[in-house]
């Protein structure tokens, strides 16, 4: 059927395309690759958490009074300050709200994107195995981006990191911790030293995964740091669905987060809900990550058995998330084949063929049922093999 679109050629000379900045592209859609409806979707990170009957009830009863009438309240208000108490940061005044934490990704990137003296471009550090999204929010705003080899072994190094600053001199660092894909976290105090002797660097510690880790967060000490920023989120808590990420920092950097966002960045219905679960339920969702990390550490262990049949062509590795990463010649193999059997794990795209990103597998920790399947999968494929 067509729709009665002109055709592409009508606009090829002159046409906006000659306008479209460098290096954009359209942004990949994530969980959107066919599978088969009973799959087990281990290719998502999602949290095993499930509402209760009360639960979808109290969403139901705040949904029905929420005022969607007017306008929400711009500055998130009372999101910010029940938020502040959950994730240990000492006063809403250091929080913003972004709609989920990709949006506050962009907007540091817009903000702190001003072309240092000499230079055409702002520029970002990124690790080579790190979150898609810094990329794409630094090449949207017009940023170039450096990567570093950060993770020698799957460990970080902060020597490279000290080393990769020094030598490209970015405005923005953007670290996960724990790192996705990889799991790993970085230490504290080392991270503060290297945010000191760099100040005109702003550190971006993205911390989604830290409540499945045991590494402290660093969600209030960046507030003592004028280059320093950490994100949160409700996305790998359980809420993904409201899309719900905080920005904490040192009151004068989220003036301007501020000074750069749109006047009602977070609807009414996310911010109550979001304000609901975060004053009536932090328990559980607390409970859950506690349950997720300990199905990992099951998991780790069964992973290891099968590590230890299989030899040299799959290793898994200690992980601080919500998921393992494995390495193996046979990543996508292994992927296809476990795929075949109906469950969906996540491989990357990389730069060249011989890129650590063209050998790992990143396997989310899901429920007990879903795990255990994932794990005959993978036995089936790699006898196969």
């Amino acid at each position: 059927m067509s729709l009665g679109l002109p055709s592409s050629s009508r606009f090829d000379v002159p046409s906006v395309r000659s306008i479209v900045r460098q290096g954009t592209a359209p942004a990949p859609q994530f969980g959107l690759d066919p599978v088969a409806g009973d799959a087990v979707r281990l290719d998502l990170n999602e949290s095993t958490f499930v509402l209760t009957p009360e639960m979808r009830q109290r969403v139901g009863e705040v949904a029905a009074t929420a005022a969607l009438v007017g306008y929400p309240d711009g500055t998130c208000a009372a999101l910010r300050d029940v938020a502040a108490r959950f994730f240990g940061v000492r006063s809403g005044e250091c929080l913003t709200v972004g709609n989920g934490a990709d949006d506050l990704i962009g907007r540091l990137c817009a903000a702190f994107g001003q072309p240092r003296p000499g230079r055409r471009q702002g520029r970002v550090l990124v690790p080579e195995m790190s979150f898609e999204a810094y990329k794409m929010a630094a090449t949207a705003n017009g940023l170039a981006v450096d990567t570093f080899r950060f993770e020698p072994g799957f460990a970080p190094d902060m020597a490279m990191l000290e080393s990769a600053v020094g030598r490209t001199r970015p405005n923005l660092v953007f670290l996960a911790t724990p790192n996705n894909p990889t799991g790993q976290t970085v230490p504290p105090e080392a991270m503060k030293a290297v945010m000191k002797r760099h100040p005109d660097v702003l550190f971006v510690l993205d911390e989604a995964y830290i409540g499945y880790s045991s590494t402290a967060s660093l969600a209030d000490a960046v507030v003592d740091f004028p280059n320093a920023v950490c994100l949160s989120s409700l996305s790998k808590l359980g809420l993904a669905g409201l899309r719900l990420g905080f920005a904490s920092a040192h009151p004068s950097v989220i003036r301007i987060l501020n000074g750069g966002r749109m006047p009602f960045p977070i609807n009414a219905l996310s911010q109550a809900v979001g304000t609901m679960f975060l004053e009536e339920f932090p328990a559980a969702l607390r409970a859950a990550m506690a349950d997720a990390v300990r199905e990992r550490e099951r998991v780790f262990a069964a992973l290891s058995s099968v590590q230890a049949d299989a030899g040299t062509v799959f290793e898994v590795m200690p992980s601080e998330g919500n998921f393992h990463l494995v390495q193996s010649p046979m990543a996508a193999e292994l992927c296809a084949a476990l795929r075949r059997q109906g469950v969906a794990v996540r491989t990357f795209s990389a730069p060249h063929a011989h890129h650590p990103l063209a050998y790992v597998l990143r396997i989310s920790v899901g429920t007990t049922d879903q795990n255990d399947r994932m794990l005959a999968a993978l036995k089936a494929a790699l006898g196969q093999a």
